[in-house]
């Protein structure tokens, strides 16, 4: 699993470092020559949707999100895994729905033709990297929900 993190990160890594230069081209085009790169905010927009999306599995694998276990952390061992795996299944729920969502959309960015305003990008292949992103992570939350149903097997 962190394999697959790793590498879905990565493109989501590099993709930001190409939007880094790519704000700066279009910065230093539109304050010193008045000249604008046309169709930036639409790149932006779509890059941002792969930076995020490539990301969740990562930040979730690697424990980077916020949690808050005020009431769960005086939970005795055993309650303190089924309330773990109460979340994670919910997550993986509410994560799944989610994933079906923005691929359905995909699929009917595609078939409607759908372009961003200015440029004529096809928003359909954004939105089908958005939904694999979101289905590790999916996938994220279920090999966690299936670990604490083996360690609470266990006690």
């Amino acid at each position: 699993m962190k394999v697959l993190t790793v590498a879905i990160v990565s493109i989501g890594a590099a993709v930001l470092a190409c939007l880094m230069f790519f704000i700066t081209a279009d910065v230093v085009l539109r304050y010193l020559f008045s000249k604008p790169i046309a169709g930036s905010f639409e790149l932006v927009e779509l890059s941002m949707m792969l930076i995020v999306f490539l990301g969740l599995a990562y930040t979730y694998v690697k424990k980077g999100h916020i949690s808050i276990d005020l009431v769960v952390s005086v939970f005795p061992p055993k309650a303190r895994i089924i309330a773990d795996a109460a979340i994670s299944f919910i997550g993986f729920a509410v994560t799944a729905l989610v994933t079906r969502q923005i691929f359905l959309l995909a699929m009917n960015d595609m078939a409607k033709g759908q372009v961003t305003s200015t440029l004529g990008i096809p928003i359909y292949p954004a939105r089908f990297v958005a939904a694999l992103g979101m289905a590790v992570f999916c996938l994220a939350l279920l090999i966690d929900f299936l670990g604490y149903l083996v360690r609470g097997a266990k006690k």
